[in-house]
């Protein structure tokens, strides 16, 4: 089974319960304390977040000492209960962009610690102490932002980066190195899904080392992909493992440096999955680790996350994902904006527009366009409508091969911008999702859009040699 769709269905069931879930947030894992290792990896100049004696930033909250911060949904409407300053990080030691006058209106995006960001009505986004905002007005006239230290909106320089996941289903397995050869002329890099890290902190190398010599003949960076994905799931004991352990994450670190020098890779890519959420920070700290060793030997460290479109700490596979946190420290960040419908929630697009922007809009609250790679499905699925089928991951060529075969026109829907259509064999009826080059330039036309870094293509060998004209014609022209 492919690596990408291989989730437990006891996680994503997790999942489909709580994202749907209209009540706030679930709060963070009680054993965790978030914000010791935020805190040392990204407050500047000493100062201790959370106070500041020149200000009224207190933590957690002025009035009710001691307690936590309200957490509100994205996009609640919220009010200055007196002068504050907004800040480009969640605390004092963070530079100050701007100042909000008493009664200033704004929109809230998410909550770290004892901090808010929020959303002014002239569309800039920063942080403010929750003990200074409130969800009610207090009969205050809205006021707004002071035009000092404005800082302008962040881009990304040059032309948006295309890079590929390179994995092999088995071994011989033709179809990655086949895509390869039709897309290498347009690649900037390609991510090589090749080492699993296990519970002792040991790399398990299924690297294919001709087609790394190959990329890196051509100009093409590569990166060397660190995984937990074991018996047709993604382990989080394993991740749990490591991560919890200072000893076995130096011991992963010593073994990365070792693969990156001797492999000689541009740099790592991470595909832990199914974290468990009270893992959190460790994962954050392990990310920090990596950059400190990695980065002053010239090696890029790099993060492929799961998409959403809020921060959900508390819930399983997506919990452990700090945006924010994650977004200060990595080179870059491949968001995984597919699998919106999977084996495990019934039909559906893969990744549908709107789901998509949804989930580009909130990570660019979060981090850096410079660094966001929006994750593109070259793939879709095929799911049996009745008991005891099971679902199957089709390239572009086997979905229209289905249809084909099944004398069936696949039909376009246009509020997705996806591809579906059914079919009927002797046991009952299929549903087909699947991307076609249609889909693929709407998605890709929101990089440029939203002034993203690039793209991170899953995977070689699901697509067909047309997807990548098209991707050129969106990206270069």
């Amino acid at each position: 089974m492919d690596p990408k769709v291989g989730a437990t269905i006891f996680t994503l069931l997790l999942y489909v319960l709580s994202s749907h879930s209209p009540q706030s947030p679930p709060q963070d894992h009680p054993a965790i304390n978030e914000e010791t290792p935020i805190s040392q990896h990204v407050g500047q100049g000493g100062v201790k977040p959370g106070h500041d004696d020149r200000t009224n930033e207190q933590s957690p909250g002025k009035n009710n000492p001691g307690s936590a911060p309200a957490e509100f949904p994205p996009g609640s409407t919220l009010w200055t209960r007196e002068e504050a300053n907004l800040r480009s990080g969640p605390g004092t030691a963070y530079k100050r962009i701007g100042k909000l006058h008493k009664g200033a209106k704004v929109f809230a995006l998410t909550t770290h610690g004892s901090w808010h960001q929020v959303k002014l009505i002239n569309g800039q986004i920063g942080w403010v102490s929750a003990s200074l905002v409130s969800p009610s007005a207090n009969g205050s006239k809205p006021g707004g932002m002071t035009q000092e230290d404005k800082t302008p909106p962040e881009g990304t320089n040059g032309k948006p980066e295309i890079i590929a996941y390179f994995a092999q289903n088995h071994a011989g397995d033709t179809a990655p190195i086949i895509s390869l050869g039709h897309a290498k002329s347009i690649l900037d890099g390609v991510v090589m899904f090749s080492y699993f890290l296990d519970e002792n902190g040991n790399l398990i190398s299924s690297n294919n080392d001709q087609v790394v010599r190959q990329l890196r003949s051509n100009g093409i960076e590569t990166y060397a992909l660190i995984h937990n994905y074991r018996s047709s799931q993604f382990d989080q004991g394993v991740a749990h493992s490591v991560l919890r352990s200072e000893e076995l994450r130096l011991k992963a670190i010593r073994n990365i440096m070792d693969i990156l020098e001797q492999g000689h890779f541009d740099g790592i890519n991470v595909d832990l999955e199914n974290v468990h959420p009270g893992d959190r920070s460790y994962y954050t700290r392990f990310i920090q680790e990596l950059s400190t060793v990695l980065r002053p030997r010239g090696k890029k460290v790099t993060i492929s996350v799961p998409a959403k479109s809020r921060d959900l700490p508390g819930t399983a596979w997506f919990g452990a994902f700090d945006y924010y946190s994650l977004g200060k420290i990595a080179d870059k960040v491949m968001i995984m904006a597919y699998d919106e419908h999977s084996p495990v929630s019934g039909p559906g697009p893969v990744a549908s527009i709107n789901w998509v922007r949804e989930v580009i809009r909130y990570a660019m609250t979060q981090m850096p366009k410079s660094k966001i790679y929006l994750g593109i499905p070259a793939y879709g699925y095929d799911w049996p409508l009745y008991w005891g089928g099971s679902v199957e991951a089709v390239s572009y060529r086997q979905a229209v091969s289905r249809a084909a075969r099944s004398g069936v026109e696949p039909q376009w829907d246009e509020s997705s911008a996806s591809c579906y259509y059914r079919y009927s064999i002797p046991a009952g009826q299929h549903e087909v999702w699947f991307e076609n080059g249609t889909s693929l330039a709407a998605k890709v036309r929101l990089v440029k859009q939203y002034g993203l870094a690039g793209i991170a293509v899953w995977r070689l060998g699901y697509e067909e040699k047309e997807f990548w004209q098209i991707i050129n014609q969106e990206l270069r022209r």
